[in-house]
């Protein structure tokens, strides 16, 4: 799971969540333009920051 969230996999974490019918059925409420963040952070996701902060190095 940790990989796949580091990935922003959304497939491969509802594929081991304890109901991934209903994790599906949550992101597909997000608006296209929020697919590569979650729904909890959106633009300030940490995993994304923290992307951006390594590259500039």
């Amino acid at each position: 799971m940790v990989q796949y969230r580091k990935n922003l996999d959304w497939e491969g974490q509802a594929s081991l969540s304890f109901n991934p019918e209903k994790v599906k059925e949550w992101r597909s409420q997000i608006p296209p333009t929020l697919n590569k963040v979650c729904s909890m952070c959106g633009e300030f996701c940490a995993i994304k920051t923290v992307e951006r902060a390594l590259q500039k190095k």
